[in-house]
């Protein structure tokens, strides 16, 4: 079956072998090159493994949340999971990544990348401005965990 490795470490994005179906949101920005990584031809390239971690070139960073040490990514999935970090508890019976009845991991991408805390600081050395962000691998067919 079809497997999803979460990863929430600095750099973690140049652990995962470049390929067809590997897609950085902030090292490509021409709908072209995206569009040719999952696409050829007719066809569509289908993956098996979907890894969702922060990329190359990016640090991985933590905050104290609620009295407990989180990464800020790992925080963002738990939100998206519905994990109520203030309680211990699940908030609500449906995740907020989940869109139309399912929770896929392109939902969950969606989530991280509009609810971390740290999302932007701009310096000589970074200059896209973004402090961390989130990539998936695993192609344009996204891969649904759970229906509601």
């Amino acid at each position: 079956g079809r497997k999803l490795i979460i990863l929430d470490a600095c750099e973690t994005g140049y652990g995962v072998p470049s390929d067809p179906a590997s897609s950085s949101t902030l090292l490509e920005n021409s709908i072209s090159t995206w569009y040719s990584k999952y696409f050829n031809g007719e066809r569509s390239v289908k993956s098996d493994l979907f890894v969702l971690t922060s990329s190359a070139n990016t640090d991985s960073y933590e905050d104290i949340f609620n009295g407990k040490r989180h990464g800020v990514f790992t925080y963002a999935l738990l939100k998206a999971l519905g994990w109520n970090v203030d309680t211990g508890t699940m908030s609500t019976a449906i995740p907020p990544a989940a869109k139309r009845g399912r929770l896929t991991v392109d939902g969950l991408l969606s989530y991280i990348k509009a609810h971390q805390t740290l999302k932007t600081k701009k310096s000589l050395f970074k200059p896209f401005g973004d402090i961390q962000h989130p990539m998936v691998s695993g192609g344009a067919l996204d891969m649904t965990l759970f229906t509601f």
